[in-house]
């Protein structure tokens, strides 16, 4: 944790199919729900992993990775669901 805030692992599903995994840096007491709701249009998102769903198991979303990058500013209009 640095004084910025805290990162928080998130998996983001996207409305084009694809799962976002990595971390998001939220205000140290925040909930990531009103994080989201009161940043800006982009969000930055770490330690990113692209997965593209395969199916579903035991209530839990497995897909097959196709690619990591260092970072990324995610729009938030293209956000399904996060947790």
């Amino acid at each position: 944790m640095t004084a910025a805030g805290e990162l928080r692992k998130v998996t983001i599903a996207c409305d084009n199919n694809f799962i976002i995994k990595g971390l998001v840096r939220v205000v140290h007491g925040v909930r990531l729900e009103d994080f989201i709701n009161k940043s800006d249009r982009f969000i930055a998102v770490s330690d990113v992993e692209f997965r593209q769903p395969i199916g579903v198991t035991s209530f839990k979303l497995t897909g097959k990775r196709h690619k990591k990058k260092e970072q990324i500013l995610l729009n938030k209009d293209y956000i399904k669901f996060i947790e």
